[in-house]
């Protein structure tokens, strides 16, 4: 077989060039006809080989052996002249100081005259145009190149030396690219081969492959892996500009033609992970429960008044006594008309009595929107906790309830912005209790239905250790939302009337 190959002719229909080999060259053919390859490939050049053993008596030679590949002639570089703004052929051949027929004789693609753009180059003399099209980089990158305001994929191709067709071969994959009638001033887009370029950071984006300080992933050609990059908290929608939402504007995915990732329709905020707004349905509840909130401060209203002894128990499996206070030292705290009204309430029949902690008041009051946030904390956790399981152990409650509003909220009037470890603090506190508690004990919280606040829970992992949570839907809208144009879908102003209800924004949130 080697033999046979040594002797193969190989022609590429154009005029004769002879190879000498020399048969010293024998153990490196393969290496050799790289060398020839690659000749080939630089010189453009119509080629025929013949291989030959120097052994063969046709082809004996006196002549000092040599390792010489002769005859080999590259068409010569053109000179070359650049396209500016308002040139057309005419003026080129001007520049060119050419005759019209001599321009077209070294520039014969016959659509050049009608598709010429600034920085494309052109011959001004016989040869081919130099390569300057980029290379990829060394880690299988692709080279990059920045667009800028006005720029479109034919005046990158011309001033580049690459074909515009090139361009959306080379960006299926490349963040935000919707094809060369969609290119935005600041994208950087492939002008080579190899894997796509990390997208330009965005300074407020909190989800994506544009957030800040995002690291190249290794997978980085594999669909998906620009995507799902800094995935919003509790799965929420992130969309192309790196925020986070449960709403049209975070959740309408859009799948353009081309499929680039993170590309979206003009004046789309289309959604690039966790998209869409289908409810999910999980399997019913064994128990189906039902839940009341008896408001042990009323006693003190001047109307609108409800003793604990005249709570309907037959019409609610489980009542929450609303609420208990946490002392400075992270002991539990019943008193005055309160303490009276537990005393009463703890000695219903029918429903599990449950005692909640916080509620809005003693969350966001001066003086104890601190307690919470210390009595989870490492330090003072234990403390808290044994004094809960000692009351339920000493008056027999059916479980307990707490209603933090809200953990690491970051914008609650009147009192400093929470801490972001709150939530994780809260989890830790609730898995410790939990296990501290008997196991007939119920254990559950109040979770906010605003994604905006809801965010902080680490609710999947509460859902662990909890019973059930009581999720607010309610206090949607007040007066609170004047002057905000984002607290209401479709009102910029922030001057519109929403019930305190809403159930779209329920089925949003849920």
């Amino acid at each position: 077989m080697l033999a046979w190959i040594w002797r193969k002719r190989i022609c590429f229909r154009a005029k004769m060039y002879s190879v000498a080999l020399d048969q010293s060259f024998h153990s490196s053919l393969p290496t050799m006809m790289q060398v020839l390859r690659i000749s080939f490939v630089l010189t453009l050049s119509p080629l025929c080989l013949q291989l030959v053993s120097g052994s063969d008596p046709q082809h004996r030679h006196t002549a000092p052996r040599q390792n010489v590949v002769r005859h080999i002639h590259p068409r010569a570089i053109c000179k070359t002249a650049s396209v500016e703004s308002g040139d057309s052929c005419a003026t080129l051949a001007e520049r060119c100081q050419l005759s019209a027929t001599d321009f077209t004789k070294y520039n014969n693609d016959p659509k050049l005259c009608s598709s010429l753009q600034p920085g494309q180059r052109v011959c001004c003399s016989e040869g081919v145009l130099p390569d300057i099209s980029p290379k990829p980089q060394l880690d299988g990158s692709c080279s990059t190149h920045n667009v800028t305001d006005g720029e479109n994929c034919s005046v990158i191709a011309g001033t580049l030396g690459i074909k515009t067709t090139d361009i959306d071969s080379w960006n299926k994959q490349t963040w935000r690219y919707s094809g060369c009638d969609g290119l935005e001033a600041g994208q950087v887009i492939c002008v080579s081969e190899g894997s796509p370029p990390m997208p330009i950071p965005l300074e407020n984006a909190i989800c994506g492959p544009q957030m800040p300080g995002t690291q190249k992933p290794t997978n980085l050609s594999q669909e998906g892996a620009l995507s799902e990059l800094n995935p919003c908290p509790l799965k929420a929608c992130c969309n192309i500009w790196g925020q986070c939402g449960t709403t049209d504007d975070y959740c309408t995915p859009t799948k353009l033609e081309n499929g680039a990732p993170g590309a979206s329709a003009p004046g789309e905020n289309a959604c690039i992970s966790n998209c869409g707004m289908e409810i999910v349905k999980s399997d019913p509840p064994k128990n189906v429960i039902s839940i009341g909130y008896f408001e042990a401060f009323n006693i003190d209203r001047p109307c609108l008044v409800m003793d604990a002894s005249q709570i309907p128990g037959k019409d609610f499996t489980h009542i929450h006594f609303a609420f208990a206070n946490i002392s400075h030292d992270y002991k539990l705290q019943l008193a005055g008309s309160t303490a009276a009204q537990w005393s009463i309430f703890k000695d219903i029949s029918g429903p599990k009595r449950i005692l909640s902690f916080g509620g809005w008041s003693f969350s966001t009051s001066v003086d104890s929107f601190p307690i919470f946030g210390k009595a989870v904390s490492k330090e003072n956790r234990q403390t808290f906790i044994d004094s809960l399981v000692q009351f339920v152990s000493n008056s027999g409650v059916d479980g307990l309830d707490f209603d933090w509003e809200y953990p690491g909220a970051p914008d609650l009037p009147g009192v400093p912005s929470g801490d972001a470890k709150d939530g994780e603090r809260y989890l830790d506190f609730l898995k410790d209790l939990r296990a501290a508690l008997p196991k007939d004990r119920s254990l559950s919280i109040a979770a906010p239905a605003s994604y905006w606040y809801l965010k902080a829970f680490p609710i999947a992992e509460m859902a662990e250790v909890l019973d059930y949570i009581v999720y607010m839907t309610y206090d949607l809208h007040g007066q609170w939302d004047y002057n905000n144009k984002y607290s209401s879908s479709g009102c910029p102003k922030g001057d519109c009337l929403r019930s305190h209800v809403n159930l779209t924004e329920t089925n949003t949130a849920l």
